[in-house]
């Protein structure tokens, strides 16, 4: 099954990827940018992504070393002709136990952090 995906993939081909950790998974984002035509990241690593792109993410996780990583991937992305589509909106939280609530991606409170993709 994952040969088919590899070698003559239906199209259009979309990846969607989540996860808390960047570093994990820039390989797998790297080799993706190859072969699909669109990349959709959530989870925590869509917040270094967010932060790279300029984006306030308030105390969401964040890999600081990888947002160099991350620019670099968006470039390659586009350079490509790979649309790479990060969350519009998150849900948010102020603390693990605090109060949450839907906000724009690029307006996360700075004592708030995002935890997922929104709606």
């Amino acid at each position: 099954a994952l040969g088919a995906l590899t070698d003559d993939p239906a199209r259009p081909f979309v990846a969607i990827l989540g996860g808390a950790k960047v570093s994990d998974k820039i390989g797998v984002i790297e080799n993706l940018l190859t072969l699909v035509d669109a990349v959709l990241l959530g989870g925590g690593m869509a917040n270094t992504f967010l932060l790279a792109e300029g984006k306030a993410v308030g105390d969401s996780l964040v890999e600081e070393d990888l947002i160099d990583t991350a620019n670099d991937v968006i470039s390659k992305a586009q350079n490509s002709g790979v649309e790479l589509l990060l969350p519009v909106d998150v849900v948010a939280a102020h603390g693990l136990d605090g109060e949450a609530a839907t906000v724009d991606a690029d307006a996360i409170p700075d004592d708030w952090a995002a935890f997922d993709i929104g709606p």
